[in-house]
């Protein structure tokens, strides 16, 4: 699928160097088990929620301005949600 608005090719960016970041600190924090790394997380984590939901309130708005692109801005809106299911799995894992 080719990406036509700007903002859903960052947005996907973004969310996979979420997850990226995300999944290296819980593979640390596993193999290492440093209580700094539990602490850098969880700063990660509050950090990527306002990040990532700044953003999401842009994809929403460019959906709504953009109806055209409904299936773009719909599959980049789900695949940007989809860090939110995995965080909440590594945060039961820790």
């Amino acid at each position: 699928m080719k990406i036509a608005h700007p903002i859903n090719k960052i947005a996907i960016t973004l969310a996979l160097i979420s997850f990226l970041i995300g999944t290296s600190l819980l593979l640390l924090y596993i193999t290492f088990k440093w209580s700094t790394l539990l602490h850098i997380g969880i700063n990660y984590v509050r950090i990527a929620f306002l990040v990532n939901a700044i953003f999401l309130a842009f994809l929403i708005i460019n959906a709504l301005f953009f109806s055209k692109n409904t299936k773009e801005n719909l599959i980049t809106i789900l695949l940007f949600l989809l860090n939110i299911p995995i965080t909440l799995i590594y945060i039961q894992i820790v």
